[in-house]
């Protein structure tokens, strides 16, 4: 009696009391989509206001327009700033092979010990099949993961113009010179 009792006391629990329902999800993710779509959309016409009111700024303080600098650097501390720190990054990166540091490839030579980032934050390898992934961290710095036997995690390190990087284990406190050995738009041309 008791247990007919508590199932159709669960029986008649609305769904989410104990869960969401497959629509609330669905509505979840939609709004996700909507929200990531919009601030793609929005970032580059908020970066660019944000330069023209700076480069405003310049002139006014050139002038000596103390008055219209002001009214100037409110609205730049006003203005939104969500472009997204890790765009440059991802475009500049994807497409691009780099020298891995032969201390992590053992005797591996150079013209195969290479890692190439692809799209979907993909990273392939010269030297084995494997695959590994890669996630952003903080501007120009990633993270790569390898799983396998053994999970692999480094973090990458892009100068600004990325050109060379430098990569380390996690939790270890060296790091090893990378460069940049082949982007498609060298092969393009």
């Amino acid at each position: 009696m008791r247990s007919s009792a508590l199932f159709l006391l669960l029986a008649l629990l609305p769904a989410s009391s104990y869960g969401q329902s497959p629509q609330e999800r669905e509505l979840a993710l939609l709004t996700a989509q909507r929200d990531k779509a919009v601030e793609a959309a929005t970032a580059p016409i908020h970066r660019k206001y944000r330069e023209a009111l700076e480069q405003l700024l310049k002139k006014a303080m050139a002038a000596s327009d103390l008055d219209g600098a002001i009214k100037i650097r409110e609205a730049l501390e006003k203005a939104p700033d969500d472009a997204d720190p890790f765009s440059d990054l991802e475009a500049a990166i994807e497409g691009t092979k780099w020298l891995w540091p032969i201390e992590f490839a053992g005797n591996t030579p150079e013209d195969i010990r290479w890692i190439s980032f692809g799209p979907d934050k993909e990273i392939k390898h010269g030297w084995h099949g494997y695959t590994a992934a890669w996630r952003l961290v903080k501007p120009n710095v990633i993270e790569l993961t390898q799983a396998g036997k053994v999970e692999f995690v480094w973090k990458m390190e892009f100068d600004p113009k990325f050109k060379k990087a430098t990569v380390s284990k996690i939790n270890e406190r060296k790091d090893y010179p990378m460069r940049i050995i082949e982007q498609e738009r060298d092969k393009a041309k």
